[in-house]
């Protein structure tokens, strides 16, 4: 809950969402360590939300299934963003800062947007509303496919670190 991960980031845009256009799901990862981080007065102005521990491989899965967007509006330059790509490649839409490696698979209006490092929640605000316009056409049937192929897998970063490899020893 720090401005680092972009807490009042999010704390702006979803004080400024009516509780009908979207739920607010905070990931507390200090709740599998038996505390929480989030208290009722970190909480105080948004509607509809609900603090949730972090995921682990065992539930990684239900986890993405049980959102559709994943916010990440780190104040951090980040070296990979993780969880930008695991989100991606489940189809979950991603809302990131423009902070190094989280944004390298984003294609912006195609699986997610990218707002300025640097804001102060109203970029946030506008592409959490333009999502969820967006969203709100596609019929509630119907599964989202987005744009992730470019993602590597594992089996693809292995073989081209194998041959990265091999060339060095030859």
């Amino acid at each position: 809950n720090t401005d680092i991960k972009g807490f009042h980031l999010i704390k702006y845009a979803f004080s400024n969402i009516s509780e009908d256009e979207g739920k607010l799901i905070i990931v507390d990862n200090a709740v599998n360590l038996g505390f929480k981080s989030f208290h009722d007065n970190d909480l105080a102005g948004l509607r509809n939300v609900e603090v949730v521990p972090a995921f682990t491989q065992e539930n990684i899965d239900a986890f993405f299934d049980s959102i559709d967007i994943l916010l990440h509006p780190t104040q951090a330059k980040e070296s990979f963003g993780l969880t930008v790509r695991e989100a991606l490649i489940r189809n979950v839409w991603v809302i990131t800062s423009d902070a190094g490696g989280a944004v390298e698979d984003i294609i912006p209006g195609k699986n997610g947007f990218i707002i300025p490092f640097n804001n102060d929640g109203g970029t946030l605000l506008e592409c959490v509303k333009e999502t969820i316009a967006h969203f709100s056409y596609l019929p509630q049937t119907e599964e989202v496919h987005l744009p992730h192929s470019h993602i590597r897998t594992f089996g693809e970063q292995y073989e081209e670190l194998k041959d990265i490899y091999r060339s060095c020893i030859k």
